[in-house]
């Protein structure tokens, strides 16, 4: 049985080989986040630098009025 691995994107639990998450030292990514990489938009792909990150480091986390 192949393992479960939380995509670095998103969060998603994706099926990949032990061998590639080591390779990729964790950095393993589900389809929609490779196809939005490829395209060239990773704000959109819930990587890092993207608008989800920057809710994330929002100081005092409250939401805006």
């Amino acid at each position: 049985m192949t393992p479960l691995f939380a995509c670095s994107g998103c969060g998603v639990q994706i099926e990949r080989s032990t061998r590639l998450y080591l390779r990729l030292k964790g950095r393993v990514l589900c389809s929609t986040c490779l196809d939005r990489l490829d395209d060239g938009s990773p704000r959109e792909a819930g990587l890092p630098g993207g608008p989800a990150a920057a809710q994330r480091q929002k100081p005092g986390g409250s939401e805006p009025a």
